[in-house]
């Protein structure tokens, strides 16, 4: 989750499956209120710096909303997402 704000679309997402890992990103710590679950976590993260730090072909969905205002470039924005998708993976934009 890029972007993660509150992290409640995280968190949703980690409950509603919990096989899967969940990692959301923002600017500044994510405080939640709550203990996430424990395939949930946060980590601070710039989208403009750095995605590269990301191995490629890491996640199965990338989802943004509420940050295009925030995003310098957007082609290299879309490329890092590409890079970190895995073969057949999701990006999901809302704005």
């Amino acid at each position: 989750d890029l972007g993660a704000g509150s992290g409640a679309w995280a968190i949703a997402m980690a409950r509603q499956f919990p096989e899967a890992d969940v990692l959301g990103l923002d600017l500044v710590p994510v405080n939640p209120g709550s203990e996430p679950p424990s395939n949930c976590r946060f980590e601070v993260c710039d989208a403009n710096v750095d995605l590269p730090s990301y191995p490629a072909e890491s996640f199965n969905v990338v989802h943004v909303r509420a940050v295009l205002q925030g995003i310098k470039d957007y082609r290299e924005l879309f490329y890092q997402v590409s890079r970190m998708l895995r073969p057949g993976g999701v990006f999901v934009i809302v704005e």
